[in-house]
């Protein structure tokens, strides 16, 4: 009776150095592989089928923002072709639009259209909505904050977003691989003109001419150019407020007989704050770290909680401390660590029931070092292919481990029941491996 050997059986038996040295390749290219590709949370380029509209109307009533912006809004958002739901909001800052996509929707186009429609939009709007004050905002998994940090400052500093913008915003933002690092709670400080209103009305000065003066005395513009021999020189006409005191000398009213001094009071502070934030009774503010594309998460993570720690250390921090609320990286590590767990202790589960009911070492042997063989083979084609380690592949490499035990289990068992018939070990083997081999190949698709 003469019996099929599959080629890779075959080759496999009557070429033991050839595959050997092979497979040792491969796993130092696995090896290599697993220490270089970037892990993360999630795979990168997922499509949420969400969009944000957001337009800015400051100073409004929601009344106003709901009849002027937010009813406009809607009309215009339902002509995008595959809009499914939309959630509007109006508040006394602006109208927010949650649009949601039907399923298979390319958000590429969903986004270049409502672009449009905004566009179309703005001449609708009030006076003084413009292209800075409307945006659309695209969430992907990418867009989360690798790092959310809180500031617990001393009480003695005055300025705390010039103080955390020096000391903690810049030297994060020259970490390689970081994108911009957002603040929050912290104000900068602005001119603000707190406007007597008996005082405009018994000189005669209304908003309208308050702020057409505002603007006509503080401008920058180009006024052109002139020569002198063989040299050009161009030519800026500068008319901006130097201080306070400039401020307030500026005329206003129809006959600019009034100074803003007497109907206003000027001063450079932060606005009215509604809402504070504090760490343990202290005041504070929030930060959040956002990474650049190509950037490994782990490894920047760890680089920002290094500079963290530099920056703390340094004298000017004193009475003041960053506390980390939020870390992708060490989530990332941490689920990554649960699932390697798992695999190891399937892989030692499987090794005891195998080794149970076969009752032999080399068998045993052959089916564990398996696992690990076709883990680095998987890991170096991700790393090879531009993909990323994240809780979804590693979790197909756990359901890839499982199939790959079975398999093994199948060809081992048939071998070994050749080998009690009485046949030689090659040739065992051989007819073994190429007697389930199809079955076994057909089985994982």
């Amino acid at each position: 009776m003469t019996h099929r050997h599959g080629l890779l059986p075959r080759i496999s038996v009557t070429r033991p150095v050839t595959v050997v040295v092979l497979l040792a390749a491969i796993l130092v290219v696995g090896v290599i592989s697993y220490t270089r590709i970037p892990i993360q949370l999630f795979p990168s380029g997922l499509d949420n089928p969400y969009l944000w509209a957001w337009i800015s109307y400051p100073n409004a009533t929601p009344q106003e923002v709901e009849q002027q912006v937010t009813r406009p809004l809607e009309e215009f958002i339902r002509t995008v072709p595959g809009v499914k739901t939309i959630r509007t909001y109006s508040g006394g800052r602006g109208a927010d639009a949650e649009i949601e996509f039907r399923q298979g929707t390319d958000m590429g186009v969903a986004y270049n259209q409502l672009m449009d429609r905004l566009e179309r939009l703005k001449p609708l709007l009030p006076e003084g909505i413009n292209r800075r004050n409307m945006g659309i905002w695209k969430w992907r998994e990418d867009d989360r904050e690798v790092i959310w940090a809180g500031v617990s400052l001393n009480p003695s500093i005055r300025d705390p977003y010039a103080f955390i913008e020096a000391n903690i915003q810049r030297p994060l933002l020259r970490v390689d691989g970081v994108a911009k690092a957002e603040l929050w709670g912290a104000w900068q400080k602005s001119v603000l003109i707190e406007v007597d209103q008996d005082q405009a009305r018994a000189r005669g000065v209304s908003m309208y001419d308050l702020t057409q003066a505002l603007r006509a005395d503080n401008f920058s513009m180009a006024s052109g150019w002139i020569f002198e021999g063989k040299q050009k020189f161009f030519v800026r006409s500068m008319a901006r407020f130097r201080d306070i005191r400039g401020l307030e000398e500026v005329r206003v009213g129809r006959n600019r007989d009034v100074r803003l001094r007497e109907i206003a009071k000027v001063s450079y502070d932060v606005p009215e704050r509604f809402w504070f934030a504090r760490i343990n009774g202290q005041s504070a503010a929030s930060i959040d770290i956002y990474k650049e594309a190509s950037a490994d998460i782990v490894s920047l993570c760890r680089e920002i909680e290094r500079t963290i720690k530099d920056i703390e250390k340094r004298p000017e921090m004193a009475g003041s401390k960053v506390e980390i609320f939020s870390n992708q990286g060490q989530q990332i590590e941490q689920s990554i660590a649960g699932i390697e767990e798992a695999a190891v202790w399937g892989g030692i589960f499987a090794a005891a029931v195998i080794f149970f009911f076969l009752r032999a070492v080399r068998m045993t042997l052959i089916v564990t070092m398996a696992i690990p063989l076709c883990v680095l083979i998987t890991v170096a084609y991700l790393y090879f292919t531009g993909w990323s380690l994240n809780v979804l592949t590693m979790m197909g490499l756990m359901l890839g481990i499982g199939m790959v035990v079975d398999d093994a289990i199948v060809i081992v068992e048939n071998i070994y029941r050749m080998r009690n018939e009485g046949k030689e070990a090659k040739l065992a083997s051989m007819e073994g491996a190429g007697e389930v081999g199809l079955a076994v190949v057909l089985s994982t698709l």
